[in-house]
């Protein structure tokens, strides 16, 4: 008998939207926490995973009135090992 298994992995952020109040030279706190979920099957000779995470709109960060952060000035980055 013989069993394969396909690599695969899943992650999930939730919310799907945060606002949050800006203060000049202050924090800003989000208005609800953010989740993030992971699930994976990886081959045995797998050492590691990259995950890059950015935002595809340029309104992706911004206060509704036109005050954007661009996505270029934004990316987080996770491994996983």
């Amino acid at each position: 008998m013989n069993a394969v298994l396909g690599e695969s992995l899943t992650v999930t952020a939730s919310p799907g939207t945060v606002n949050f109040a800006l203060a000049t030279n202050g924090p800003a706190i989000g208005s609800a926490p953010i989740a993030i979920t992971t699930a994976w099957a990886l081959g045995s000779g797998r050492t590691s995973v990259n995950l890059v995470a950015y935002f595809t709109t340029a309104s992706a960060l911004t206060d509704g009135a036109g005050h954007n952060i661009p996505p270029a000035v934004h990316q987080s980055t996770t491994q996983i090992s």
